[in-house]
């Protein structure tokens, strides 16, 4: 089957896990992650995942499995694109923001 004439079903699946899977190691982050084992404390906080409208997210386990498929070129890849989108935040505050 495919999705849009251009993704198979089981492909389109892969992208929608993957960027799942990203979204939720940024949350992490964003909720003052340190770690992977603090996504554990996502898991459990009621009030997190109505915000984020969900039932349920990956667990530590799962986002370490993840991580490990990516290579060094790869994760400079992604820090570069994190750098980049972090700079265009910080550019539209105001001057006197700090």
């Amino acid at each position: 089957m495919k999705l849009m004439g251009v993704l198979s079903y089981s492909s389109a699946i892969c992208l929608i896990m993957n960027q799942t899977m990203c979204l939720i190691l940024l949350y992490n982050i964003l909720a003052g992650g340190h770690c992977l084992e603090d996504i554990e404390l996502l898991r459990n906080d009621e009030a997190w995942l109505d915000a984020l409208d969900a039932e349920i997210i990956p667990d530590p386990t799962t986002a370490g499995d993840f991580l490990r498929r990516f290579d060094k070129d790869d994760i400079t890849e992604l820090m570069e694109i994190k750098n980049t989108i972090r700079k265009r935040i910080w550019q539209q505050q105001p001057k006197n923001f700090s």
